[in-house]
């Protein structure tokens, strides 16, 4: 990659030796125009050649030049903070962690997300009050930093109040105690996040945050069985939430790979859960055949991430198509049987999935539902898949929906199928 600046264009080339230099001569004369270059140019540089770039900074780094890098504080990039703060704590000293706390107090919004870095890896007693402080701050890295810090310290007035704050009213404010009992990883955490994923408007978000510092498969195996079913949940709303709410990319964080190698797994061998792997597996199959067969959803997705995205595709692929019209048939089993939500996850899918004989089946259960919510998903699965006209018993229906709203969309289904 060209840059402007020839100090920080050499610091990103193959010659070890030209490279090495360049971090040199950058740290040791505190070169700011060749560090803002980099800065400015970060998202357009590949992440194992900005990893490979932050080592040779910090290598150029020792006791006699560290202080220079306060003078790049004033322009932040998560890409390189790491770089910044181990290099200050492995050869910083006694001043330089009061000038790190004086930043944290009275520093810029970029300056105090390094200095919370810092306090990743120098934990000070002192810093606490003002981490949680920051740890409030609408600056994202300063934010994330800061839970970090207070994570590695663990702090428990930061922890309890975060956790308490799951339980709150406002959806911006349980996801952002989500975001930050993630960041903060303590694993006793777990089941309250699962619990505020599961009641949330903002589910896909959360679960997001539950599998970045929990690995979803094992999770789908544990011994507690609410935890266990509430990350099948939080697997679904990942598969909702992909390129929705996040790139594909994630397909690594997530260990979507994984996730869907232990549902196939784990439904030959039989559970009670086997209809919900069943309602996982034909949603995670129509998603990722949606993403491989569309290059809308690929045009700016790296190698590695095509190469993911063709491996998920391929292991669901490898099954025949029997072994897929056995997990529909599950799916009848998981409107039977299954939880609220899960009734309405399958019924959703046999929405997206257009599966126009389910129509006799679900006519059966919706006769005999009397969950006004249910009811009304029914007959909205129905007008999908075009079976509402063979709907009998219109008006017994309808008297079973209280809610005016939920009958009036009822009502316009069955008007327009006349």
């Amino acid at each position: 990659m060209n840059l402007k600046n020839k100090l920080a264009g050499d610091l990103l080339k193959k010659d070890k030796n030209l490279s090495q230099e360049a971090a040199q001569r950058i740290i040791n004369n505190a070169d700011l125009d060749a560090w803002i270059c980099l800065i400015e140019n970060s998202d357009y540089i590949l992440d194992f050649i900005k990893r490979n770039a932050a080592q040779k900074l910090f290598y150029a780094c020792n006791p006699n030049n560290v202080s220079n890098l306060f003078e790049f504080l004033d322009y932040h990039s998560p890409d390189f903070d790491e770089f910044i703060a181990s290099a200050l704590a492995e050869y910083g000293n006694q001043e330089i962690e009061e000038e790190m706390l004086a930043i944290l107090k009275n520093g810029t919004n970029q300056q105090k997300a390094y200095a919370a870095k810092f306090f990743c890896l120098i934990q000070k007693d002192e810093a606490s009050s003002l981490l949680f402080e920051s740890s409030q701050s609408d600056y994202k890295p300063l934010a994330d930093n800061s839970a970090m810090a207070l994570g590695e310290m663990k702090d428990q007035d930061s922890y309890k109040y975060y956790l308490d704050l799951l339980d709150s009213d406002d959806e911006w404010k349980i996801l952002n105690a989500a975001q930050f009992l993630s960041l903060y990883n303590n694993k006793e955490a777990l089941l309250p996040m699962l619990k505020a994923m599961s009641k949330s408007t903002m589910s896909e978000h959360i679960a997001g945050e539950i599998a970045s510092f929990e690995k979803l498969p094992s999770l789908f195996r544990a011994q507690n069985k609410e935890i266990q079913e509430m990350a099948l949940e939080c697997f679904d709303n990942i598969l909702s939430g992909l390129v929705e709410v996040w790139p594909l990319s994630v397909c690594f964080n997530f260990e979507v790979k994984a996730c869907i190698q232990t549902l196939l797994e784990d439904l030959q061998q039989g559970s009670d859960l086997s209809s919900k792997y069943s309602q996982l597996l034909l949603k995670a199959k129509n998603r990722i055949e949606l993403f491989y067969a569309n290059d809308e959803y690929k045009y700016d997705e790296d190698k590695n991430t095509l190469t993911e995205l063709e491996d998920i595709y391929n292991l669901l692929n490898s099954y025949p198509e029997s072994f897929w019209e056995a997990q529909i048939d599950n799916l009848f089993e998981e409107i039977e049987n299954g939880s609220k939500k899960r009734k309405i996850a399958a019924l959703n899918l046999f929405a997206t999935l257009n599966i126009d004989y389910a129509s006799k089946e679900l006519i059966r259960f919706l006769e005999k539902c009397d969950d006004e919510n249910i009811i009304c998903e029914t007959i909205i699965t129905l007008s999908t898949i075009g079976g509402i006209g063979s709907v009998q018993n219109k008006e017994n229906i309808l008297q079973k929906i209280k809610n005016e709203n939920l009958k009036a969309i009822a009502e316009n289904i069955f008007l327009t199928c006349v």
